[in-house]
């Protein structure tokens, strides 16, 4: 609500009531009920972590236009993509992913960054904690990394 339109309900009720005196009530309360946020610039050490998510785009496979989605793998440090494409999106589609990109690159980064896709990720609970898929969480147990996933609708 505005503080304009708080305002205008408050003349109604009590009467006479500063427009100043409103706004800065109405901004000092949304600063209490809805904090800023804050973010810190990210920086990696080379190597060190990768992030990966699924993709779409239309394909022209003999001739024919077909829809198709793709594993992206990047080191954040230094720009260096990795994809995949496959005709689903799926969770082997995610671990052959997973298992190509370590073998292209020449070496496995200690730490994964993911959306939070439902191939991983079974339930996203109170920040940044989740309970993986069991399938997704025994690959990780075989092939090691530590996964850490987004916040749900941030950037």
């Amino acid at each position: 609500m505005s503080a304009k339109r708080v305002r205008t309900l408050l003349l109604a009720e009590v009467g006479a009531v500063s427009a100043r005196s409103v706004r800065e009530y109405v901004a000092e309360l949304r600063a209490e009920l809805f904090p800023r946020e804050g973010f810190i610039h990210r920086t990696h050490e080379p190597g060190r972590t990768f992030e990966a998510d699924f993709g779409e785009s239309w394909v022209r496979i003999g001739g024919a236009l077909r829809k198709a989605q793709y594993l992206v793998a990047t080191l954040p440090a230094c720009n260096v993509y990795f994809a995949k494409a496959y005709p689903v999106e799926r969770l082997e589609c995610l671990l052959d992913g997973l298992l190509s990109f370590p073998q292209w690159l020449g070496g496995v980064p200690e730490r994964g960054v993911f959306d939070n896709t439902s191939l991983a990720v079974k339930e996203v609970l109170r920040g940044r904690e989740r309970i993986e898929t069991a399938l997704f969480h025994s690959f990780r147990g075989v092939f090691p990394f530590e996964a850490a996933f987004c916040a749900p609708a941030k950037g």
